[in-house]
């Protein structure tokens, strides 16, 4: 929605909303949207909270990897506080302005049809800003992600032992400030022309892309020269780490981009029937779906995040599971799989490297 701030003279204002005062929620069988939306954040908030506690109870990955994924798992919380100072706007118990009927809108270029509001300070529009700064920095975070996996390519053969914390820093601080200005050139109108709008959020996600496909083949052919045991002087143990991190990075980072996707592709869709009025006696339930997307998501990347790495899967928080699972192992008849002379051989070939290293370190 987009709204005229002002009496005499006006500035705009772009909101990550699409009704207004709709007062059919307070009423059966709509509030039962109310209902959902509350379950829904319950279990995204379980999610969240589930996801940020394993990636630092179990160090898989490295610690400014590990910092990074916690930061963005609980930056949630952000549109989450966002999303309640909104929805009572949003259902009509609160008054935006001085009119209280229902208002639907989408984006427009005409001043007309815009939305005019005496005052700009109120809930709703920090909510709102709330809101988009959440959805512009979980727009970048496959950027941010790209560029630490670049750096831990570059820094290959000593990236685990420094820490380089100076490096995860200097990654959130730009990762913020940069949605921040983007938030304000979207949220006060500063960039009026929705393609701007677009391929701000189109090039971050092109450019992480990118960046992606040429460090993954680049540790592929890394990994290869590491584990060439014909030469051993190419091998070392903390540059071998850190090629196995980054396939297991890389393949994680994959599943969560397709669970991204969907969930994008769910608020698109969604947005442009509103938009184009295709089903106008089913308003509520698709802005209920819009606002679901913009919210729900860590209610699909969570679960893919932790689903994508064994440590984290197979890692239960409620220790009565624990002895659940524990007794079903009991009962559980095993199958002894004869190991193959192929990886044998090729652990052997591993070991002696390792001892041969540890001889030259102490010699």
């Amino acid at each position: 929605m987009i709204f005229l701030i002002g009496n005499s003279s006006y500035f705009r204002v772009l909101t990550p909303t699409t009704v207004l005062h709709d007062h059919r929620l307070r009423g059966f069988p709509d509030n039962i949207y109310l209902i959902v939306y509350g379950i829904f954040h319950l279990l995204i908030m379980y999610f969240v909270l589930k996801c940020a506690y394993i990636c630092l109870k179990i160090r898989v990955f490295h610690w400014n990897l590990t910092c990074l994924i916690f930061s963005c798992s609980v930056q949630w919380f952000e549109t989450f506080i966002g999303s309640l100072m909104i929805l009572p706007y949003e259902s009509g118990y609160w008054i935006l302005g001085e009119s209280n009927i229902t208002i639907q809108q989408g984006w427009t270029d005409i001043e007309s049809e815009m939305i005019k509001v005496p005052n700009f300070f109120n809930l709703f529009f920090l909510g709102s800003f709330l809101k988009f700064h959440y959805i512009l920095s979980m727009g970048t975070t496959g950027l941010l992600l790209a560029v630490e996996r670049t750096f831990a390519c570059y820094y290959l053969t000593d990236y685990e032992k420094k820490p380089r914390i100076h490096l995860v820093v200097i990654l959130i601080i730009g990762h913020q400030t940069f949605n921040f200005i983007s938030a304000i050139l979207h949220f006060f109108q500063i960039l009026q022309n929705l393609v701007y709008i677009v391929l701000i959020a189109l090039i971050p996600n092109v450019v992480s892309s990118v960046i992606f496909a040429v460090t993954e083949n680049y540790n592929q052919k890394v990994t290869k020269t590491i584990e060439n045991f014909a030469n051993p002087n190419n091998y070392t143990l903390a540059a071998r780490y850190q090629a196995k991190e980054n396939v297991k990075c890389f393949a994680m980072i994959k599943k969560v981009i397709f669970a991204g996707i969907g969930m994008i592709f769910i608020s698109c869709s969604s947005i442009l029937l509103i938009y184009f009025d295709v089903f106008p006696n089913h308003v509520d339930l698709l802005n209920f779906v819009f606002e679901a997307s913009l919210n729900v998501g860590p209610s699909f990347i969570g679960p893919t995040l932790i689903h994508s790495v064994d440590a984290w899967r197979n890692y239960e928080l409620c220790p009565f599971s624990n002895k659940i699972v524990a007794v079903a192992r009991k009962t559980t008849i095993v199958k002894v799989v004869p190991v193959e002379c192929d990886k044998d051989s090729e652990l052997r070939k591993e070991t002696d490297t390792y001892f041969r290293q540890l001889n030259n370190s102490w010699s």
